[in-house]
């Protein structure tokens, strides 16, 4: 990996997006603090089942038209109520498990299980988070070497424990460069609107899959390292609008331009998963940095 400290004079951010529920509507915003588990208020919410498991657009793609409101401490806007963080003394623990991770939530009142089971058409329940911390990252990929087995210097003396991760998939902040979605959609010959790449920082300014070789971002007062691409799923096809799969774009195009040839990393990606180095605040127009650069992760032809 190369220290950079360069980037073209106008990359800039140019969205920031909160998904307060897991798999829900997200909500655009000019300015937020970023925490070590990513966004303030950023997947602090979950659906789970009856057995702790989560529920999300891959099998109730009706989710992307659920719209919520985030409030400053932590409350929930739902279309049938407000939930509000369970006071600890009322907190009632259960055990849910996102991918492969089994850890500790706190359930919501029983009229929102009731309310949003009625909503989804199936039984579920509401859940948070409650302090971030109880799930780390996957550190395996901490330590990774980039496509070429360098290892990412940029990472040594970086304690592993503090990177953590609410009900996100694997890593706490999404990155996205906007060129290459506008790349992406002239390949589909179609719109692949932004909300279907469900990002949390969007970067302009620069050319389509930079981000390929980016290691550590700059933002406003934070900084990010880049762990790995992201390999993208069905959630990619679903009409975020309208809460049904629309086709099989970007998939397809994914399939023809952005098919992984790393060893560890099987499928199509788009999107670079990151985790915080230091916290701060981000908004919308600040300059964006490119301190330290890496080989570009590897895709097949």
């Amino acid at each position: 990996m190369s220290e950079s400290n360069s980037s073209p004079a106008s990359l800039h951010v140019s969205a920031l997006r909160v998904w307060p529920l897991k798999s829900a509507a997200g909500v655009d915003v000019a300015r937020v603090v970023v925490e070590p588990a990513g966004l303030a208020g950023d997947r602090r919410w979950l659906v789970i089942d009856d057995d702790g498991r989560m529920l999300t657009q891959r099998e109730h793609p009706r989710l992307a038209t659920l719209v919520v409101t985030a409030f400053d401490d932590g409350a929930l806007g739902l279309p049938w109520g407000t939930a509000t963080r369970p006071p600890e003394i009322a907190r009632r623990r259960v055990d849910v498990t996102v991918w492969k991770d089994t850890f500790s939530a706190w359930c919501a009142d029983d009229g929102h299980h009731a309310a949003l089971s009625a909503w989804l058409g199936r039984r579920a329940r509401l859940v948070h988070l409650g302090a971030p911390g109880a799930r780390p990252v996957d550190a395996s990929w901490l330590d990774g070497g980039d496509a070429n087995g360098a290892t990412d210097n940029h990472a040594n003396g970086e304690s592993h424990a503090r990177h953590v991760v609410g009900f996100a998939d694997g890593y706490p902040v999404l990155v996205v460069n906007a060129a290459s979605v506008r790349a992406v959609a002239d390949a589909a010959g179609v719109d692949v609107p932004l909300d279907r790449w469900r990002a949390n920082i969007v970067v302009d300014g620069a050319p389509a899959w930079a981000e390929d070789g980016w290691s550590v971002l700059r933002l406003g007062d934070i900084e990010l390292r880049l762990v790995k691409p992201c390999v993208r799923c069905v959630v990619t096809t679903t009409d975020q609008r309208r809460g049904v799969v629309a086709g099989n774009e970007p998939l397809a195009t994914l399939a023809r331009l952005r098919r992984s040839a790393h060893p560890r990393l099987h499928g199509v990606t788009f999107g670079m998963n990151a985790v915080v180095v230091r916290v701060g605040a981000v908004a919308i127009d600040d300059p964006v940095v490119v301190v330290a650069t890496r080989p570009p992760w590897p895709l097949r032809t």
